[in-house]
Order: C-alpha cells, then sequence, then structure tokens
C-alpha cells in the first residue's frame, strides 16, 4: 500500500473532510495544484461560510482516476 493511500485511509479513520492545505499535504502536492483542480473541476469541494472542504471519498476517487498502468 503507497504512503499516499495510507495517509488518506488514517485520516478517514478520523475525518470525513479536509482542508485544501490538508488535501496537499495528504497527497504530497502543492497547495497551488489543489488550488488548480478545484477550480477547473477536477477535485469536488464543498462550501461552509466561506471554508472549502474536500470530502476524503473525493480524494481517493481523484487517486483511483489518475492510476496509470504499470
Amino acid at each position: 500500500m503507497s504512503t499516499i493511500h495510507q495517509n488518506l485511509s488514517q485520516a478517514a479513520a478520523e475525518l470525513l473532510s479536509v482542508s485544501p492545505a490538508r488535501a496537499a499535504e495528504l497527497l504530497d502536492v502543492s497547495k497551488t495544484t489543489i488550488r488548480l483542480m478545484l477550480r477547473d473541476g477536477r477535485l469536488p469541494f464543498s462550501r461552509i461560510g466561506r471554508r472549502i472542504v474536500i470530502q476524503l471519498d473525493d480524494l481517493k476517487a481523484l487517486l483511483a482516476s489518475t492510476r496509470v498502468a504499470a
């Protein structure tokens, strides 16, 4: 199991959603990359007041959709 997948599984045991900054940390990408994915629709999000939250299931789906066959 990859480190990224382990990070997501551990976070999922505790949370339903994360901030964009935490999503970037879990996927080991920059915050800018996450913001671009949110902006162009590749990564769905919810807005609670002014706060943006990303469901962990959506992060897992993104990870699965970008999988490259070896």
